[in-house]
């Protein structure tokens, strides 16, 4: 995923770079709306290991797509490839995970949350999951589209409320499984694309693919924090509402801290991009 994002960035207008990550992103929800359906009817059907043959027989034939059709792309020679890892490199790397932490408190109890809060039955799980990845899907391409027209802060700001807007339907009793897992994925998709557009911007060109690693490995230490701490706030006999609306809560205040985030790291960029121009100048 590194090297993939690194030579899809590389060769991106920095004006579209956005908007190429979150059509990237977006896979991500085709993969609840195609792949997971897919691959249960074959383990169904076929037994479990026709769904690894599968997925071995896909990577085989990205092998000759990938050079066919991917540029040739060489490092400049003289020019420092590698990353420093420091405070601000480490703080951009998981401005993407931070953002998923909130979600991922949730994820781990979604299926209890919909049948046992929200009254959803339990063969309507399947075409639930279903409406939120369409919701997840068409949430990225429209922030993707967004990013080059309103600023990240307003993205980031809106975001942020619809997704505490659809914690606080469990936590105020309503019984409405669709809006809140149309909501729920929709808003965290959208704040995932809105914190890889700023993000984006931090590595150099040179070394955007260790960039690329390091976010990803931030991205599953601070997702397996966030499912530690799901199990850990939940009793093992059972879900009850007070340690339910307790995990909702710190769910929303971890999420409500993206805009600040985004302003943080702005600010970084910008000073940065004024002791560039300055030394240039010089």
């Amino acid at each position: 995923m590194g090297v993939g994002t690194s030579i899809l960035m590389n060769y991106a207008p920095a004006n579209l770079r956005g908007k190429i990550l979150a059509t990237v992103i977006a896979s991500f929800s085709m993969v609840s709306i195609v792949g997971m359906p897919a691959v249960l009817f074959l383990c169904t059907h076929y037994g479990w290991q026709s769904a690894l043959w599968l997925i071995s027989l896909l990577c085989l034939v990205s092998l000759p797509l990938i050079v066919r059709i991917l540029p040739v792309d060489t490092p400049p020679s003289g020019v420092k490839a590698k990353l420093s890892i420091d405070i601000q490199t480490l703080l951009f790397a998981s401005c993407t995970g931070g953002v998923q932490f909130s979600p991922m408190l949730i994820i781990p109890i979604l299926a209890p949350l919909l049948t046992q809060y929200l009254g959803a039955q339990q063969n309507l799980l399947p075409l639930l999951f279903l409406y939120g990845g369409i919701a997840g899907y068409l949430s990225t391409k429209i922030t993707g589209m967004l990013t080059s027209r309103l600023s990240a802060l307003m993205l980031a700001t809106v975001s942020t409320l619809l997704f505490i807007g659809s914690l606080l339907i469990p936590a105020m009793g309503y019984h409405n499984p669709v809006l809140f897992i149309t909501l729920f994925l929709a808003a965290s998709y959208s704040r995932l694309v809105s914190a890889s557009a700023v993000a984006v911007h931090y590595p150099a060109d040179e070394q955007r693919a260790s960039f690329s690693s390091l976010q990803t490995v931030m991205m599953f230490l601070i997702t397996t924090l966030a499912f530690f701490l799901s199990s850990l706030l939940l009793p093992a006999q059972g879900i009850t509402t007070p340690n339910l609306n307790r995990l909702l809560a710190i769910g929303a205040i971890a999420a409500s801290g993206f805009p600040i985030m985004v302003i943080i790291l702005q600010k970084k960029l910008a000073k940065r991009h004024l002791q560039s121009d300055h030394i240039i100048n010089q």
